[in-house]
């Protein structure tokens, strides 16, 4: 009995390590705008890598040096992008020896996931990489980015 009160005491005084959202912050929102595959063989020279783009001439210099090797042709315009409230995210997945890889994002607990699922089936292949266009809401600190590969 003499040992419950010190117990006691220890749990009462210790901090859970809970992550909380402040007010301020408020939720994560995220919006895919497009998933597509470079297939320049990597001469492109995009590492695997998640970019965060905060303005038209930064998503330029990015888009020039994807249509270097090959044109992208994809819904990748961006007339209108409010930078101020939004950030503009491109995730370029490792280079891949065939074709059929796909990336996928989600939120959880105001985290982005990125996930890159392997191909259902036979695929051809190519030297390829599939690269994931999506946007935020600003938030008061940077979101965390996990990967996922499948």
């Amino acid at each position: 009995m003499k040992h419950v009160l010190p117990l006691f005491l220890c749990l009462l005084f210790t901090k859970c390590a809970v992550v909380k959202t402040s007010p301020s912050e408020g939720a994560l929102f995220i919006t895919t705008i497009e998933a597509g595959v470079l297939t320049g063989g990597g001469e492109e020279g995009y590492n695997q890598a998640v970019i965060a783009i905060n303005s038209t001439d930064e998503w330029f210099a990015i888009a020039e040096g994807m249509n270097s090797v090959n044109t992208v042709n994809y819904n990748l315009k961006i007339e209108g992008f409010d930078f101020m409230n939004n950030i503009l995210y491109i995730h370029f997945d490792k280079l891949r020896s065939t074709s059929g890889y796909s990336l996928l994002v989600n939120e959880k607990k105001n985290a982005i996931v990125l996930t890159s699922t392997r191909p259902n089936g036979p695929a051809a292949e190519v030297l390829s990489q599939p690269f994931l266009l999506f946007s935020t809401n600003k938030l008061g600190s940077q979101p965390l980015i996990l990967y996922i590969e499948n």
